[in-house]
């Protein structure tokens, strides 16, 4: 309570300075016993959330993988149902050839 800047310029005025200085580490070192245990969390914080964010790069590169192979497999299934309906149009044509000429030879028969 005595310690001021104002009492110590009365003893000298260099005195003043270094009540000045004093003051200021002291409250200085009372916020760094705030803030430290919080950087020191964030430290902590900051690198679970490298972690995630590697093992979600990972799990992103897997996904895109995966989702290619599903677009590769999609493009097989549409060929494969194109390829499908091309096979059925001929079969419907083929009965259709068939049922005429069968028309025809019960019609000469």
């Amino acid at each position: 309570e005595n310690f001021t800047p104002d009492v110590a310029k009365a003893a000298s005025g260099a005195s003043a300075g270094l009540c000045k200085w004093v003051k200021a580490m002291r409250m200085y070192c009372q916020a760094a016993k705030i803030v430290k245990p919080k950087l020191d969390y964030l430290k902590v914080q900051e690198a679970k959330l490298e972690k995630a964010m590697s093992e979600l790069a990972a799990a992103e590169a897997e996904l895109a993988k995966v989702m290619a192979a599903k677009k590769e497999l999609e493009d097989q299934l549409a060929k494969v149902m194109s390829d499908k309906q091309e096979l059925q149009d001929k079969a419907d044509a083929t009965k259709a050839k068939m049922d005429q000429a069968n028309r025809l030879i019960n019609g000469l028969a």
